[in-house]
């Protein structure tokens, strides 16, 4: 090129030096538009593949939450029967029930395990800028589900049973020992004996208005935590079907 400019200079063609020089600027600009727009499209590829990476990070992380609340509601569900069961064992109504059997029925019915929930990837997803990535359906969606998640953790912590508060009542269930043997099968949980109660005793506390009391707290309690498992199942269910339905949208 710089020899063809100077030929055209030497033969003074100054007009198509001119020329020539406009239409080496328009091969320039071509060549940069070109550039830009593979670029560009690199660029796109680039944001589309993190965006199906993220897209199905959080899906999976989805399906592990809706397992397990689906395994927390079922243990919910357990601890609800045994509830009633004892509920209707302190109002006389059964009469019929062995003392084995409902030693075992109070000692199991109040749902002290914890709940398993991961939201790793969706923080992670927000912390990083990766929701930039997602339609402002699928962000909605998403918002909507872990405002969902933050108010079931709020209403376990606002009407969950203390153990501080309520010491007494998990010895007198042995609740305490049952959960201290998942852990340490081999050691025996040493007890009081004010706390070792004949069958007599045993079922007069039950029939006491103060446990009666207690057995409704805990009874509220689950009936809460089955609500709010209820309405995570659908938040989930809907989020999840926003995510599978934006799937080539961008």
């Amino acid at each position: 090129f710089r020899k063809i400019r100077q030929n055209l200079l030497m033969e003074n063609k100054t007009g198509k030096y001119f020329k020539y020089a406009i239409g080496e600027i328009v091969l320039v600009v071509i060549g940069i538009l070109i550039a830009l727009w593979v670029n560009n499209l690199n660029q796109q590829r680039i944001e589309l593949q993190e965006r199906a990476k993220i897209k199905t990070e959080l899906n999976e992380e989805l399906l592990e939450n809706k397992e397990s609340f689906k395994k927390y509601k079922d243990y919910v569900e357990q601890c609800h029967k045994k509830v009633i069961t004892v509920l209707s064992v302190s109002t006389n109504e059964d009469t019929e029930i062995s003392m084995d059997t409902l030693r075992m029925l109070v000692s199991e019915m109040i749902p002290l395990n914890a709940i398993y929930i991961n939201q790793s990837r969706l923080n992670s997803a927000k912390t990083s800028g990766q929701f930039r990535l997602l339609t402002s359906e699928e962000s909605n969606a998403l918002a909507i589900y872990e405002t969902a998640l933050d108010n079931f953790k709020d209403s376990k912590e606002s009407i969950g049973l203390s153990i501080e508060d309520n010491m007494p009542l998990y010895l007198h269930f042995s609740t305490l020992d049952l959960n201290y043997k998942k852990i340490f099968p081999d050691v025996a949980l040493p007890k009081h004996p004010f706390y070792n109660l004949s069958d007599e005793d045993f079922l007069a506390f039950i029939k006491t208005r103060e446990t009666y009391d207690k057995l409704n707290i805990i009874l509220i309690g689950i009936t809460l935590d089955f609500g709010w498992l209820k309405e995570l199942n659908i938040n989930i269910d809907k989020t999840i079907a926003v995510l599978n339905l934006q799937s080539d949208d961008y």
